[in-house]
């Protein structure tokens, strides 16, 4: 099975429509356990007769036998005289015969019904967009970056680490860490001894029984 997907406009791609009748489509095909051989992506108008996606896919799905499905009917074609101000104004039988010699013999289908009203297609791609802003604020929550406090605190840990544990150069640290050559001085020179204790905590108890290694004062032979 082939996928169609169709925006009349760059705006409304740019948003990610495409992306989202895309995502849909591919979630109801593999309800049905069907496999998705290729998608066609289409911006340009429903009434247009010079779609080149949609050629390319009626010649696809042809050259294969396979069906090729879209999210809606309106998706494959729209009434000629569709605007915003007319917006439940239907295909005539004539368009709808064009579009089925255009496919020869294609078989075509809609994850809605076919001739579903253009209202309840609107309100059903209301709805796909308020689920993907939904999907997408809980992805940014998911990947929100840490705090600058901790995330400073962590970074502090590591520069203190690798200065007094593995004796490290101000430039070696710089670039292991892609911190300011300053800033790595400058954390290092007013290291406190409750980040000194927060490092021997970490060590391993095998480690810090070999004697090796003193931070800011303290030697690792202490916690033994």
């Amino acid at each position: 099975m082939a996928r169609y997907v169709r925006e009349s406009g760059r705006t409304q791609a740019l948003k990610g429509n495409l992306q989202a009748q895309e995502r849909n489509l591919r979630k109801a095909v593999e309800k049905l356990e069907l496999r998705v051989v290729r998608v066609f992506r289409e911006i340009g108008s429903g009434y247009s007769s010079d779609l080149e996606q949609r050629a390319a896919a009626f010649a696809y799905a042809r050259e294969n036998g396979v069906a090729l499905i879209t999210e809606s009917a309106d998706r494959f074609l729209r009434h000629r005289d569709y605007s915003k101000t007319n917006q439940e104004i239907l295909p005539s039988l004539g368009e709808w015969e064009r579009l089925a010699d255009a496919a020869q013999g294609v078989r075509l289908a809609t994850l809605l019904e076919p001739d579903v009203s253009p209202r309840d297609v609107r309100a059903y791609q209301t709805a796909r967009g308020i689920r993907k802003r939904v999907s997408m604020r809980a992805e940014r929550q998911s990947t929100r970056t840490e705090p600058k406090k901790i995330k400073r605190m962590r970074l502090l840990k590591r520069v203190v680490f690798q200065r007094r544990f593995f004796e490290r150069s101000y430039g070696e640290i710089s670039k292991r860490l892609g911190l300011p050559r300053s800033t790595v001085k400058q954390w290092v020179g007013t290291a406190d001894s409750r980040v000194c204790q927060f490092l021997l905590h970490d060590l391993s108890v095998g480690h810090s029984q070999s004697g090796n290694g003193h931070f800011c004062g303290y030697s690792a032979r202490a916690r033994g």
